[in-house]
C-alpha cells in the first residue's frame, strides 16, 4: 500500500506543477465525433472522477451488480429485451469495445489522459487516452484499459485488455472523408461457480469468516476466455457538399457512403469435471463438460447515398443503401434495405428515424423500425419520444456453437420474436427534474429455463416502467436522487418492483480546485433472481432464492485540482452492521466492504 501511495503522490505533485500552466476550459473539454454522424461533435467532459470507473455497466440511473469482482459477469436489475441479436457476451458486455462505440477526438493540441483505480491490494484497472492531429487532414485517437483482480472469494482471478486504435482524414476540399478504426479485447475470467452447498448455508445463516478464501467454491479451475476483435472503415464522397461542420454552415450536401464491418467474436470455456465440487451445478456435472466454445464472425458491408441540409451543428442527414451480411455460418447469410434520417423538422424539434427490412437469406422478412422525437423549449426543458418495433429471426440461438458434449449445440426452431418499445421523458429545467417512462411487450420471448435449456414463451409479455430523477444543487451542496418502480405480467421476467439510488455530497469549489464528500445509497426491493451458469456465460431462469431489500451506502471523496482528478470511495461501507448474508444471486455473494482509490490526469503535450 506504501507504493501506492507514493505513486500517487507524485502524480498529485506533478499535475499541480502544471496547475496554472493549462487553460481550464481545455483540461475540461475535449471535441468528439462519432463516424455515425460525422458532421456533428460534441463535447467530453474529462473532470468526472467518475466512481463506476471498475463498475462498466452501472451508472446513477442504471441498476447493475457483478458476481462479486471486477471483470466477471453482470446481471441488470432493469429490463429490455433484446435477445434477437447476436451477441454471445451478453453478460460481459460493459467490458467490450466495439466499433461502432469508437469515439474520434478533434483537439487543437496533442491531448493525453491517465486513469488507474484499485481496489485494497488485489484489483487494479489501469487505463488511457491520447489523440492528436497528425496534419490538418489526419487524426489519430486511441485508448487502451486494463484490468487485473483476485477477487475476495477462491477462484476468481480475471484479467483482461480492451483498446482501440482510431484514424479520421477529410481532404483538403472536404469532398472525401475516411474513418477507420480497430478494436481488440480480451477477457480471462476465472469461473469459481459460486460458494458450495455447504459453504452456501454457513454463509446464509450468517456464520462470518475473516477471510473469505476459506469458503469452499463449486469450480477449482475452470476459465472463460472472451475475445473480441473488429476493423470498421466507412467512406464518404460528397459530389455536392460538403457537409456542415463547425466552421463551414448551411450547405446542401449529397454524396456516396461505404460501410464496412469486419469483426469476430470468439469465447471458450474450459474446465475439468473432476474440478466440480458443488451438486447445484448440474448442466456442468451431468454432462461432464471439458470445454464449450462459441464463434461467430461476420463482414458487414453497407453501399449507398447520403443527402442532407445543414443548419449550424443540427445536420439533417439521410442515408438509405443496401447492406449485405456475411456470417462465419452460411445460413446466417442476409441482406437488407435501409433508411436512415436526422432531421430538424421544426425549431428545436429534431426526428431520428430508421428502418431495415430483411430482402434475402436468414433475416428475409425481419424488420427494425426506430423513431425518436425531441424538443427543446424555449424554457430549457426537454421532452423526449423514443419508439421501436423490431421483428427477427432468433439468430443469436443458431447452430453455430460447438462443444465437447453438445449441450449448447441447439437446433433453432424457435419462431421470430417481437419487440416493441415506446419510452418518453420530460425534463423540467427549473426544477432539475426528469420524470420518465416506458412501455415493453415481448412476444415469443427466448430464455434459459430452471435447467438452463433453452425455451421460446408463446404469450405476449408486457412491462413497463415509470421513474424519476431529481438534482438538487447549491455552490456547496449537491443531492440527486432516483426512483424506478417497473413491473412484467409474466412471471419469467425477474426484476425488483421498487429501485432507488440517493446521493448527498458537499462541494468545495476555489479557483482551480474542486472537492467533493459525500455519500451513495442503493436499495430495491426483495425478487427472484437469476441464476448464473458459467458454461452458458449467461443467467437462467429460479424461483426459490431471492434476493433485495437490503440498502447498499457507499462513501466517497473526490478531488480535482488542475488537470488532476482523485477519487477514494468507500464500497459497502455498511457490511455487517446486520449480519454477513448478503447475497445477490444464489451462491454468489456480494463484496464486504472495499476500498477503492483513483487518479484521473490529463494534459495537453
Amino acid at each position: 500500500m506504501k507504493k501506492v501511495q507514493i505513486v500517487f503522490s507524485l502524480f498529485f505533485l506533478f499535475s499541480f506543477s502544471l496547475l496554472y500552466s493549462q487553460n481550464s476550459g481545455d483540461s475540461l473539454y475535449i471535441r468528439y465525433f462519432n463516424d455515425q454522424n460525422p458532421t456533428v461533435t460534441k463535447q467530453l467532459d474529462t473532470s468526472l472522477s467518475n466512481l463506476y470507473l471498475y463498475r462498466p455497466n452501472s451508472s446513477f440511473q442504471n441498476f447493475s451488480y457483478n458476481l462479486g469482482n471486477i471483470g466477471s459477469a453482470f446481471v441488470p436489475l432493469t429490463f429490455l429485451y433484446n435477445r434477437a441479436d447476436e451477441n454471445i457476451f451478453r453478460a460481459f458486455r460493459g467490458y467490450i469495445i466495439t466499433s461502432d462505440s469508437v469515439k474520434y477526438f478533434k483537439t487543437q493540441r496533442p491531448y493525453t489522459e491517465f486513469n488507474y483505480t484499485q481496489g485494497l491490494t488485489t484489483e487494479h484497472f489501469p487505463g488511457g487516452l491520447h489523440t492528436q492531429r497528425l496534419n490538418k487532414n489526419l487524426g489519430l485517437s486511441t485508448v487502451y484499459q486494463a484490468l487485473s483482480s483476485l477477487g475476495a472469494y477462491q477462484h476468481q482471478k480475471t484479467r483482461g485488455i480492451f483498446f482501440y486504435v482510431a484514424l479520421d482524414f477529410t481532404s483538403n476540399n472536404r469532398k472525401f472523408s475516411s474513418y477507420l478504426n480497430f478494436v481488440y479485447n480480451k477477457l480471462l475470467s476465472t469461473e469459481n461457480g459460486g460458494l458450495t452447498l455447504d459453504s452456501d448455508t454457513s454463509f446464509r445463516d450468517g456464520n462470518s469468516k475473516s477471510n473469505r478464501q476459506l469458503f469452499a467454491t463449486g469450480l477449482n479451475n475452470t476459465n472463460n476466455t472472451i475475445t473480441h476483435r473488429g476493423v470498421s472503415w466507412k467512406n464518404y464522397w460528397y459530389f455536392i457538399g460538403p457537409p456542415d461542420s463547425v466552421d463551414n454552415q448551411n450547405n446542401v450536401f449529397a454524396g456516396l457512403c461505404n460501410e464496412t464491418n469486419v469483426f469476430s467474436s470468439y469465447a471458450l470455456f474450459k474446465t475439468d469435471a473432476a474440478d466440480i465440487n458443488s451438486g447445484y451445478l448440474e448442466s456442468l456435472s451431468s454432462d461432464s463438460i471439458v470445454s464449450d466454445s462459441m464463434n461467430f464472425g461476420r463482414i458487414d458491408n453497407f453501399f449507398g447515398v447520403v443527402l442532407g441540409k445543414s443548419k449550424g451543428n443540427i445536420t439533417p442527414f439521410l442515408k438509405l443503401g443496401w447492406r449485405q451480411q456475411w456470417n462465419n455460418h452460411e445460413s446466417m447469410n442476409s441482406g437488407f434495405a435501409e433508411v436512415d434520417l436526422k432531421k430538424e423538422i421544426a425549431d428545436s424539434v429534431f426526428l431520428n428515424a430508421f428502418a431495415q427490412y430483411g430482402v434475402n437469406g436468414r433475416r428475409s422478412g425481419d424488420l427494425r423500425l426506430n423513431l425518436e422525437i425531441s424538443k427543446i423549449f424555449k424554457s430549457g426543458d426537454v421532452f423526449n419520444l423514443n419508439g421501436s418495433y423490431a421483428k427477427l429471426q432468433a439468430s443469436y440461438f443458431d447452430d453455430y456453437s460447438s462443444s465437447a458434449t453438445n449441450i449448447h449445440n441447439w437446433s433453432n426452431h424457435f419462431q421470430r420474436n417481437s419487440s416493441s418499445i415506446a419510452a418518453l421523458s420530460y425534463s423540467f429545467s427549473k426544477l432539475k427534474l426528469t420524470l420518465e417512462g416506458s412501455y415493453q411487450g415481448i412476444g415469443g420471448y427466448i430464455y434459459f429455463d430452471e435447467n438452463a435449456n433453452l425455451m421460446q414463451n408463446n404469450t405476449l409479455i408486457h412491462t413497463f416502467h415509470v421513474g424519476a430523477f431529481k438534482v438538487i444543487q447549491h455552490k456547496w451542496f449537491r443531492a440527486r436522487s432516483y426512483i424506478r418502480y417497473q413491473n412484467s405480467s409474466s412471471y419469467l421476467i425477474l426484476m425488483p418492483d421498487l429501485m432507488a439510488r440517493q446521493e448527498i455530497s458537499f462541494l468545495i469549489n476555489h479557483k482551480a480546485i474542486h472537492a467533493e464528500v459525500g455519500f451513495l445509497a442503493t436499495y430495491f426491493t426483495s425478487y427472484s433472481t437469476y441464476a448464473y451458469e458459467p458454461s452458458l456465460r449467461d443467467y437462467y431462469f429460479q424461483s426459490s432464492f431471492k434476493s433485495g431489500n437490503y440498502p447498499f451506502l457507499d462513501f466517497y471523496a473526490a478531488l480535482k485540482v488542475g488537470p488532476t482528478r482523485i477519487f477514494f470511495k468507500v464500497d459497502h461501507f455498511n457490511a455487517r452492521l446486520n449480519g454477513n448474508n448478503y447475497e445477490l444471486l444464489p451462491y454468489y455473494p456480494m463484496n464486504d466492504l472495499t476500498f477503492k482509490l483513483g487518479i484521473k490526469w490529463g494534459f495537453w503535450n
